[in-house]
Order: structure tokens, then C-alpha cells, then sequence
């Protein structure tokens, strides 16, 4: 009996009857099979070694996995001195342990769960427990103490730990003296006799801090020593625990263990002595092992090749392995990388298969092979174990897309407990987890990297250091080098190899490198695969060949604008062009700046980009080129403008459809295009078709089809001018459309903008109606009422609001032209509706404030006027009140006429009051120049005016504008005191 025997027949007590003391029957038999198995090892297994050292071989074999059978026939193998053939001469112990595991598997099967439904099989496992007893084995059928030997107390001499007695009591004062017994920390014993100990571990353990009693289950791995085991007083199938005596299988050749315990497999660090770049190192230790451990179980180094991504991993590896912490208990190196640049001659060296990983399950079958020395393709196995790993995979782009994806998703299974993961790359868009961008080194680092490349890989001597540093001080070789360098640690590294055959820093010696760098395959290494990494995506290749064909080699920069427009890609393209773009971003070739324009990285980058276009098919470089031509001679505007600038010179250099086709190309543009550029072009297009090629209806529908999209007044003077030609009453309208509806519109008019849109208007409705007058004299009566309508609604508006300015500092001269045939077309209209005194007026008007080239106009009018006797009354309203009330005069005899918008500031009379029936009333108003009435609503009140309050006659102060949706009248209306 011990303690955990003692442990078990309790169970068996408290859960007597049910299916549970059934499962400690099984439990106690298995037990003492294991306690015979850590009697017989700990006795005898170190002995087998010297006398029969294939046996011993079979015994480290058969304990990886064992089943109980197994165990049986293990215990059997190491009685080497037949302690238990002592017994068997008894009848009752006939049996061979073996013997054990058929009856057990036939009633339970293998292993056990404490929720299983057992059939009443408790009487076959006690028989098996006495037969185990009847053994005579001492450990087994004496009362036993087992005992956790926790530490040693150098005073005394005695080693220290906590005794579990075989009554069941646990007491932590157990000590005794380095001369009884050499114990082992954190081992555990079993002791039945004072100053006799037997060790029970590695096979049963105890962990003192939870009292937890476990038996061994199997090997988990081999070459750490991991046991994994089975807890005997509760479920719990996931502890582990590293022996160092069954690490069987260390420094083979393949991985190494290192004084830390942890295994590393064994790779050739592309360095002879590590040189810092940056702080790379720091920010993956950072994600190793600092703060950012737990972010995610995987990070990626990316950036162009030959910036020290694969000499900063090695370096970790190799340090991460040497420190007195064990952060992993694997770590493992491997690399996809199919070639290297050789760091003297330049020339790309292919590296073999051999020495490389391909694919997915490569890769798999490597880390089963290191891990667990197996030749497995399961990466379940990888995924399920806790031992802690560091996988380290280099060149991760050279793998194909399948296999990428395979192992992004076995990537992504990794528990970030456990398992980390550092991928290598060039190309940022194939991240997985964090990312840490590498660099090429700026000036300064570079010389600095060139320095301690002297130091560590030349042996200079401090002397030697200061003549290199006192050369490179001279001019501008500094720049130099770094120009030849590019400021890659690994193009330093071979400049400093070419550097060390010379010994002199001389222009000469700089002239030979450019020199050899020119036939050099570093171009190639660095940057030749660019091209077939952006492959799966057809666009992003497309355009890495276009900025080849756009791109001048001096400035290495150039518009997004003109890639779009070359390749021909629209506004519904966007989202795709984007993301293939940013495939060239990620990659490093380009860099694109807020304003639109795009860098590239480098010459060298730009010849690979301006080699892989020439490759291309002809139909897709003529294609290209003849969007190019359209845009090379303006490449630096941008490429709205330099399309626009192109088509105007093609409106008398090539044929009329080309330029046609041409302009609506840019008004087809979508929002990469300006709109100013497009207005202009649209203009520009108009006035060709016009007045170039004589097709006025085909302008005038040009118009029709893109005024709404470019409502301004610009657009409306062309488009009416252009329509007055052929349709005088639509010219007419499309004027008197913009005029109602602009503000709704939200343009926004300048006022001398406000008196040209008016001028235009009175000019062509009273050209239009007085031509009428003159040719239709049976249907002047109407024409009149016509002419009173434009006068009323218009011109008196424009004649007031020209009189307030200086013509000549507030209006340009096609505005005073245009407005001064209005007021000129204006005296007509006046004089045909019987208002010759503002006739007169306007003509005065217009010799005193219009230019005097234009004053013959309005002195033959003025002298007209003068000498004509009128035989009509003017139109002045009686001051009789009764009348109006009485219909006999006033609302239907005066005209609705409009005033200049504004919110106060009219006086005028009240005529109607809104009613129930008609919901509207009229405003009375006259000045010098006009007389009529003005619309209004009890809407149009002013807040503090009711409509009650208003009576007929009174007096009101008002503005004038917009009431509701397009009707406009008096507002803000007040009666004055």
C-alpha cells in the first residue's frame, strides 16, 4: 500500500455500486503495473545498456507508445535478474503479465474515461491486483511512503521535499542526508524501510503544488523527452513533462540541442559574422518574446531582396537557442529560397532542390521529421502538439499559389500559445499576421555597414578604418557609393569584396563598379521576379508594364492619371485598378503620393519595368502607345489637360471625326477627369462643330445632351446664342429657364453675371416680339401685350439695376455689348406699349453711360422720339379706391409685374386680400418707370404681420422674390403705420 494505492481504494469506497468504482478497480490493477515498471527501469534499465545494448534499443522503441500489453512485456524485459520468476512456482501465479492486457482490452477496450459505462467486471480486476501482489515484490505489496524530493538544504547537507504516507497523510518536512541517498530535485521515490529509496520517476510523478498523481501515458517527444501522462485522480490527459533521460536522440546531424535544452535544426547562416541592420531584430523580438508575443502567431519580414531579412531571422534562431531561457523548445529553420547572389562576382547561383522545401507538403514532412522523427504528411500533428515551436520560413514567394494558400491556412490552425511563425517575403501583399518592413539603409547606415563589414569580415585594423573613412570623406563619394550600393546590405557586402582587392577608394575604382554592376545579375536577383509575382492578376501586370512605357528615367515619376488613361479604365474600374496598383505599392516598385502621382523606387526597377513592356505582344503596345502619343508631349500636366492641349492642335492637323471622337473621349471621362477640362472641352467641341464645320444642330444637341451636367452660365450663353440661330423662341426659353431655376440649381451668379443673364433676355424677347410687330400687323394687339410682359418682368428690372453701376469699371465689354442692344431693343419695346418718357429715358441714359462708339444708336432713337407728338396717356392709376373695389379699375387693368429681388424696401398699396376662394392677393406698386401689380400670399407676410391686420388701401412695405417652388412675389410684407 502508498499513498496513491490509498488514494485509489478510497475512490473505490465512495463511488462504491456505480460505474466510477468500476473505472478504480481498472485504475488500481494499472497502477501497480506501472509501479512495477518504474521499480524494474530505475533498477536495471542503465545495466541493459552495458550487457545487451539491442535490447536496450528495443525497450526505448516499445516505450514511446506502449499499450498496457506493452508495459507487461516491458516490466518482464527488465527483470534482467528474475525477481519475478521467483514467484511463479506458485500455482496461482501461473499467469504472464502480458496476459493482463487481453482480458482488460476484451472488457474495456484501450485507455479509460471515468464517464464510460462498465459492465460489474470489478471481481477480474482485483483477482489481477492480488495476482500483481502475489509477485512479492517489495515496493508493491509493503507499505510504502513516496516521497517529492523538492530541494536541498546546504547547511544541513540533507535534501529536502514533502512525504505522501501510505495512510493517506501529506506532509512537507520529509528531509534526509546526502550521504543515505543522491536524490534528484523534483523527483519522486518510494521508500518502505528507513534509509532504503527506490525512483519512481520518470513513470509516476506527483506535482506537489496541486498534489496532482499521474502515471505515464506515452512519448510525446523523443527528442525533447517530453512524457505525456494521464492524472489518476480526476480527467486530465494534457500534462507534460521534459526528462532529460529520454532525450535518446540529440545532434544527428539534422537539429542540435543546445545547452538550454532546446532543439534547433541544423542551416548555414549566409553571414560569417552578423551585422545589425536597423531595428529589425528588435521588433521581431518584440513579437518573439516581449510585449507583442500573444498578438498573433505568425509575422512577416518583407521588402526587396538583398535588405537582410534572412541573415536577421538566422540570427535570432541561432541566439533564441543560446538563451539561458528557454523561449521555445523547437526552433526551425527553413528556406523555399531557389537562388542566391554571389557576393563577389555578381552572378545569381541556383540553389538545388535538396537544400530547399517546395511545397506544402515538403514542408509538412520536414517538420514531422524534426519533430517528431517521422515521415509524416499529417499536419494535424503540428497543429494538436504543445510543445513550443518557432518556425521560421524563408522566401516565402517562391512557393506557388497553391501551396501559399496551403500554408496560410496551416498557418492560421497554429496555436499562438505555442507555435510562432516568421515568414520571409518580398511582397507585402502576401503578409500573414504582423508585419515588420525592411529598408534599404540611407547614406549614412550604409557607411557605417561598409565600416563594420571591413571590421568583422576583413579584419581592418582601426588604422586601416581611418584611411578608408578619410577617403570616403572626399566629395561627394559618399553619395557615390550609396548610389552604387543602393544601400543593400548584401550589394555592400560585395562592393566592399571588390573593395579589398584594390585598396583605394579612387574615382577609378568607382568607374569599375558602375562597370561591373552593369553586367552584373543583381538587377535580375533584386528585382526580375517582380514581374512574375504580381502573376493571377493580369491588371497589376499591365500596369507594371505601362509605367515602363510612361515613366522618364530622370525624374522616375509620373501621373496614376495617365496609367488609368492609357489602359483605358473608367470609373466602374476603380475599386479593381486600386487593388492591382497597390499590388506595385506593397512590392515596393512604387510609391504613390497624395497629389496622384506615383515614384518609381528605382532606375534599376524601371529597366526591368521598360524590358518586361518590350516582351509584350504587339496589339497590346500598339494599343498603349497610341493612348501614350495623345499625352507625351504634356506629360507632365495632368492627363485631362494633356489630353485637352493634344485635341486642340488636332483641329487643324487631322481629320474632323478624330477630333470629334477625341473630344467626347474627355467629356466620357468619369471623375479622374476635371471638370473644368471637361467644360472647356465641351466649349471647345461646340465651337468646332459651329463654326469650323458649319453642323450647328449637331452643337446645339451637343448642348442639349450635357447642359444639365455643366449648368453654368458660361454653357448657357453658347447654347442660347448657338439655338437663336435656328430656333429664336427656344433660345428665348432656355434663357428664361436658367433665369427661374438657377437658385434652385444652387449657382451661384456674380451680379454683373446677374445684368448680362437680363441684358440677354430683354435683348432677344424684344428683338424677337418688335421684328413680329413689324411683320405681322394683323396680330399686334397680342405682340403688345407680349412686349408689356417683357417690359413688366424684365426690363424695367435691368434698366433700374444698370443705373445704380459704372458701366464701364463693374461690366466687361461683351457685357456692356450685350446690354447695351438690350436697352437699345428696349426703347423699341417701350415705345410700341406707349411708355415713350422711359424711351426717352433709355436713351438718354444710354449717351451718357454707353460708350461713344455707341451712341449713334440712341441719338437717332432720341431724336425720333423727340420729334413724335404723343397722342397717348400715359398709364397712371386715379386715386380712387371705390373703383378698384368695384372692378372698374385696377386689378385687371394693371399688369403682374416682377421687381429686382430683394427683402425690403418697396412701398406699394393693397389692391386684393387673400380670400378662402383664391388664396392670393395683389400689391399695388409704381415708381418712376412702371406701374402694376405684384402677386403675394399670406405666406408672404412678414412674421409679425397678421393677415387680419390688412385691409384694402393700406399701405405696405415688401421685397420681392421667390414664394413657392418657381412663383414669385411680394415678401416679407408689412403694413406701415
Amino acid at each position: 500500500m502508498d499513498y496513491i494505492l490509498k488514494t485509489i481504494e478510497k475512490k473505490i469506497i465512495r463511488f462504491e455500486g456505480t460505474a466510477d468504482s468500476k473505472v478504480y478497480h481498472q485504475v488500481k490493477v494499472e497502477y501497480a503495473f506501472y509501479l512495477l515498471l518504474s521499480y524494474f527501469w530505475n533498477k536495471n534499465f542503465e545495466e541493459i545498456g552495458i550487457i545487451d545494448f539491442i535490447l536496450q534499443g528495443n525497450i526505448i522503441k516499445d516505450i514511446q507508445k506502449p499499450s498496457i500489453g506493452t508495459i507487461g512485456s516491458l516490466i518482464q524485459k527488465l527483470d534482467i535478474k528474475n525477481e519475478l520468476k521467483a514467484s511463479k512456482n506458485k500455482k496461482e501465479n501461473n499467469s504472464e503479465l502480458t496476459d493482463y492486457a487481453e482480458i482488460r482490452n476484451d472488457l474495456i477496450g484501450h485507455g479509460y474515461s471515468f464517464e464510460d459505462d462498465l459492465q460489474n467486471f470489478s471481481e477480474s480486476f482485483d483477482e489481477w491486483y492480488k495476482t500483481l501482489l502475489n509477485l512479492r515484490i517489495s515496493i508493491l505489496n509493503r507499505n510504502t511512503d513516496l516521497i517529492v524530493c523538492q530541494g536541498f538544504d546546504n547547511i544541513t547537507k540533507e535534501y529536502i521535499g514533502t512525504i505522501y504516507d501510505y495512510e493517506g497523510d501529506i506532509r512537507s518536512n520529509w528531509r534526509c542526508s546526502n550521504q543515505i541517498y543522491e536524490f534528484e530535485i523534483g523527483n519522486l521515490y518510494a521508500s518502505y524501510e528507513p534509509n532504503t529509496y527506490f525512483r519512481l520517476s520518470p513513470f509516476i510523478h506527483i506535482e506537489p503544488s496541486e498534489d496532482a498523481l499521474y502515471i505515464f501515458r506515452s512519448v510525446q517527444q523523443s527528442l525533447l523527452g517530453k512524457l505525456r501522462y494521464n492524472r489518476i485522480d480526476k480527467s486530465d490527459k494534457d500534462f507534460t513533462k521534459c526528462w532529460e533521460e529520454f532525450e535518446f536522440s540529440a545532434n544527428n546531424g539534422v537539429l542540435k540541442r543546445q545547452p538550454n535544452g532546446c532543439l534547433i535544426n541544423i542551416f548555414h547562416p549566409n553571414y560569417k559574422r552578423y551585422i545589425e541592420v536597423g531595428s529589425i531584430k528588435e521588433q521581431v523580438y518584440s513579437f518573439l518574446t516581449g510585449k507583442e508575443k500573444g498578438s498573433s502567431v505568425c509575422i512577416t519580414l518583407w521588402g526587396h531582396g538583398g535588405n537582410g531579412k534572412t541573415a536577421t531571422v538566422q540570427k535570432i534562431c541561432e541566439e533564441l537557442s543560446l538563451t539561458d531561457k528557454r523561449p521555445f523548445e523547437f526552433i526551425i529553420f527553413l528556406s523555399a529560397k531557389d537562388r542566391e547572389l554571389n557576393k563577389y562576382t555578381g552572378k545569381i547561383i541556383t540553389i538545388s532542390l535538396e537544400n530547399r522545401i517546395t511545397t506544402f507538403e515538403e514542408l509538412i514532412k520536414k517538420l514531422n521529421q524534426l519533430i517528431f522523427s517521422e515521415d509524416s504528411l499529417d499536419a494535424n500533428k503540428i497543429i494538436n502538439d504543445n510543445s513550443k515551436i518557432l518556425l521560421v520560413i524563408d522566401d516565402y514567394e517562391t512557393f506557388e499559389d497553391t501551396d501559399k494558400e496551403k500554408i496560410t491556412k496551416f498557418i492560421k490552425q497554429l496555436n499562438t500559445s505555442y507555435h510562432k511563425v516568421i515568414i520571409t517575403t518580398r511582397n507585402s501583399f502576401l503578409k500573414i499576421g504582423d508585419e515588420i518592413q525592411t529598408n534599404e539603409l540611407d547614406v549614412p547606415n550604409t557607411i557605417k555597414f561598409l565600416y563594420d563589414v571591413l571590421s568583422y569580415e576583413h579584419n581592418y585594423t582601426p588604422l586601416q578604418l581611418k584611411n578608408v573613412e578619410l577617403e570616403i570623406k572626399k566629395g561627394n563619394i559618399k553619395d557615390e557609393i550609396h548610389k552604387i550600393t543602393i544601400g543593400k546590405p548584401i550589394e555592400i557586402i560585395r562592393f566592399v569584396n571588390c573593395f579589398v582587392q584594390k585598396g583605394k577608394l579612387t574615382e577609378d575604382f568607382l568607374k569599375d563598379m558602375r562597370r561591373v554592376n552593369s553586367h552584373s545579375e543583381r538587377i535580375e536577383f533584386l528585382y526580375g521576379r517582380n514581374y512574375k509575382q504580381l502573376e493571377g492578376d493580369k491588371l497589376a501586370q499591365d500596369i507594371f508594364t505601362v509605367i515602363g512605357l510612361l515613366t522618364p528615367v530622370d525624374s522616375l515619376t509620373s501621373l496614376i492619371k495617365h496609367i488609368k488613361f492609357i489602359l483605358n479604365k473608367k470609373d466602374e474600374d476603380e475599386a479593381v485598378f486600386n487593388s492591382s496598383i497597390d499590388k506595385l505599392v506593397k512590392l515596393r516598385l512604387i510609391e504613390i503620393d497624395e497629389d496622384g502621382s506615383y515614384k518609381v523606387d528605382s532606375k534599376d526597377i524601371l529597366e526591368i519595368m521598360k524590358q518586361e513592356y518590350n516582351k509584350r505582344h504587339e496589339n497590346f503596345k500598339s494599343g498603349t502607345k497610341a493612348f501614350y502619343e495623345r499625352i507625351k508631349t504634356n506629360i507632365t500636366s495632368d492627363t485631362d489637360r494633356a489630353l485637352l492641349t493634344h485635341v486642340k492642335t488636332l483641329r487643324h492637323q487631322s481629320n474632323p471625326e478624330t477630333t470629334i471622337q477625341q473630344y467626347r473621349e474627355i467629356l466620357r471621362q468619369g471623375r479622374e477627369f476635371s471638370y473644368d477640362v471637361k467644360l472647356e472641352a465641351l466649349l471647345d467641341l461646340a465651337d468646332f462643330l459651329f463654326n469650323h464645320r458649319g453642323e450647328k444642330e449637331i452643337a446645339i444637341r451637343l448642348f442639349e445632351e450635357y447642359f444639365d451636367d455643366y449648368y453654368e452660365f458660361e454653357v448657357l450663353k453658347r447654347y442660347s446664342s448657338y439655338t437663336w440661330s435656328l430656333d429664336k423662341e427656344k433660345s428665348i426659353k432656355i434663357l428664361e429657364s436658367f433665369y427661374s431655376e438657377y437658385t434652385t440649381r444652387n449657382v451661384q451668379l456674380a451680379r454683373n453675371q446677374k445684368l448680362h443673364l437680363l441684358g440677354l433676355i430683354v435683348m432677344r424677347e424684344s428683338f424677337y416680339w418688335n421684328d413680329k410687330f413689324d411683320r405681322e400687323s394683323n396680330t399686334r394687339p397680342k405682340i403688345k401685350q407680349q412686349l408689356k410682359r417683357v417690359y413688366n418682368s424684365y426690363g424695367h428690372i435691368l434698366f433700374a439695376q444698370l443705373k445704380s453701376i459704372n458701366l464701364f469699371k463693374d461690366l466687361s465689354s461683351e457685357e456692356i455689348n450685350d446690354v447695351t442692344l438690350a436697352l437699345e431693343s428696349l426703347a423699341d419695346t417701350c415705345y410700341r406699349i406707349d411708355n415713350k418718357s422711359v424711351a426717352i429715358e433709355i436713351c438718354e441714359f444710354g449717351l451718357s453711360k454707353i460708350p461713344e462708339r455707341m451712341h449713334s444708336r440712341f441719338k437717332r432713337k432720341l431724336d425720333k422720339l423727340r420729334g413724335y407728338r404723343s397722342h397717348f396717356k400715359q398709364s397712371r392709376p386715379k386715386s380712387n379706391f371705390s373703383l378698384i373695389s368695384n372692378n372698374k379699375f385696377g386689378n385687371n387693368r394693371l399688369e403682374i409685374i416682377n421687381l429686382e429681388p430683394k427683402d425690403s424696401g418697396y412701398i406699394g398699396t393693397i389692391l386684393k386680400i387673400p380670400d378662402e376662394e383664391t388664396k392670393y392677393g395683389y400689391i399695388k406698386y409704381r415708381d418712376s418707370q412702371i406701374i402694376g401689380r405684384i402677386y403675394f400670399r399670406e405666406s408672404s407676410l412678414a412674421e409679425n404681420q397678421l393677415l387680419r391686420e390688412l385691409n384694402e388701401r393700406d399701405r405696405v412695405n415688401f421685397g420681392f422674390g421667390k414664394i413657392r417652388y418657381n412663383k414669385f412675389g411680394a415678401i416679407n410684407i408689412e403694413k406701415i403705420k
